[in-house]
């Protein structure tokens, strides 16, 4: 069996990639067959092996999948033909790829780390600074997956001034946003996050132009 395996802290690229080559092999005239992950992987990949040459098995919620049909995977995997296409979103833990076989192809998604300096560099006071880097990611990055870090990180400084305790995270960068979300204060973040659902509902509800309200809000906040 043939195994690619797609992740990456880029989720949206990379869920275009999975997109991608689903379309790509389903117009070779391929059959497409989904695995359910609530049923033993084993049963569903032996009961569509009598043409599996020209199947492409799919699994789109593999974070989700149990153990045990891990390690069947690795254990059974050269038993088949067919072609196996994973998608894992976000980063997959090191614990999980070692469950899987050696011998798959894998495709990491990973953010820039111009995209983290940005983030580092939100915080009042830093305005000049935070959009000289700001402008050169939006040429290069999706406005929206810029939206969508910039999110994480407010929830992040929130999160850490409320209840650091629960976060999981290692000291050195739960105090790295600590001394961050400092510079802000509890009720600053507050606002900035019910602003930033505010904007988030009206691109989805209208044309509102991304870029400028970030900008604007940012500016509001930054300086």
């Amino acid at each position: 069996m043939k195994i690619t395996l797609i992740h990456g802290e880029d989720a949206q690229a990379a869920r275009l990639r999975f997109t991608k080559i689903t379309e790509a092999i389903r117009l070779r005239g391929w059959e497409i067959v989904s695995i359910d992950i609530s049923k033993t992987l084993g049963e569903q990949l032996r009961s569509n092996s009598l043409f599996e040459e020209q199947i492409l098995f799919i699994c789109e919620n593999l974070e989700k999948m149990p153990a045990k049909d891990l390690d069947w995977l690795g254990k059974n995997f050269a038993n088949f033909d067919s072609n196996l296409l994973l998608y894992y979103k976000n980063n997959a833990p090191k614990t999980f790829l070692s469950k899987l076989p050696k011998t798959i192809k894998i495709e990491s998604f990973d953010i820039p780390m111009e995209l983290f300096k940005m983030l580092e560099l939100m915080y009042p006071g830093n305005a000049k600074n935070f959009f000289v880097t700001f402008k050169r990611v939006l040429k290069k990055q999706p406005v929206e997956l810029v939206f969508a870090m910039l999110a994480r990180q407010v929830k992040d400084m929130y999160w850490c001034l409320v209840d650091e305790k629960s976060m999981g995270m290692p000291s050195w960068k739960a105090g790295k946003i600590k001394s961050q979300a400092n510079k802000f204060g509890l009720e600053k973040l507050t606002t900035l996050i019910s602003r930033l659902a505010q904007i988030d509902m009206k691109t989805k509800t209208s044309n509102t132009d991304l870029p400028q309200s970030l900008d604007l809000l940012l500016i509001s906040h930054l300086e």
